[in-house]
């Protein structure tokens, strides 16, 4: 309901903002706002500094190969 949804807002906001993300790396420019924030959720519960790594690198993959725009 509407105070799971609060709560699952909450717990992304904990997360300090980086460069990128894995809803801008998993989602597209057209995710709804509850599936980003259900892909947020799933990098706060797995965080790891080499899942960090991972992201970086499909970043840089998306922004310099063309087929790659819409995300992985």
């Amino acid at each position: 309901g509407v105070s799971s949804a609060a709560s699952d807002v909450y717990k992304r906001q904990r997360v300090k903002a980086g460069l990128t993300g894995y809803a801008q790396v998993y989602g597209k420019y057209n995710t709804s706002f509850i599936d980003k924030l259900k892909l947020d959720l799933i990098y706060v519960s797995n965080y790891s500094i080499l899942m960090d790594i991972h992201l970086i690198f499909l970043t840089l993959k998306i922004i310099f190969i063309k087929d790659s725009t819409e995300g992985v």
